[in-house]
């Protein structure tokens, strides 16, 4: 009799583990904002304002500032005392510059690449270098903890992040 009841007790026991249901974890997390690597490319916009100034460039009469992630301002700095904004240059990812004989070095998410800057309303990428930067730090969204999704590198370059709902993050920082 003990044996039948220990029986039943051990058939109800594993009768409730097997019915238990695990429930998706749901929280506000960090989702990457892909775009492919060929998408990333260089070009020249109408100027605009500065929202956050970064390196600041002098190149002849001109005055080239940075911003970080977006492109780099260009001015005319032919009056000092009037500096006349000509154009912006659009680079995503952008950190660095270097120019030289009209030709302006950017980095571009993990790229170099050469811009002619002979006609800063029409500037045109003369070449590239492919996959010089490692870019690790493009794998966490950058100055913010908490669940994320994890990159998939397969899927592109990480041009941002957006905060959403997210099921069942992998990732933590």
């Amino acid at each position: 009799m003990l044996f039948g009841i220990a029986c039943c007790l051990l058939t109800l026991s594993l009768g409730f583990l097997s019915c238990q249901v695990e429930e998706d974890l749901v929280i506000d997390g960090w989702k990457p904002i892909y775009q492919g690597e060929a998408d990333l490319t260089v070009s020249s916009s109408p100027a605009q304002p500065i929202e956050e100034a970064g390196k600041i460039y002098k190149y002849g009469p001109y005055i080239l500032v940075g911003e970080t992630g977006q492109g780099i301002h260009v001015f005319d700095n032919n009056d000092p005392s009037n500096p006349t904004e000509i154009a912006f240059v659009n680079v995503p990812l952008n950190e660095d510059m270097a120019i030289r004989n009209d030709v302006m070095f950017v980095d571009i998410g993990r790229d170099v690449v050469a811009v002619d800057v002979s006609d800063w309303a029409n500037v045109q990428e003369i070449g590239r270098l492919s996959g010089i930067y490692n870019r690790s730090d493009a794998l966490y969204p950058e100055g913010q903890f908490g669940y994320f999704e994890c990159v998939d590198t397969s899927r592109g370059v990480v041009v941002d992040w957006a905060l959403e709902e997210l099921v069942n993050p992998k990732c933590r920082r």
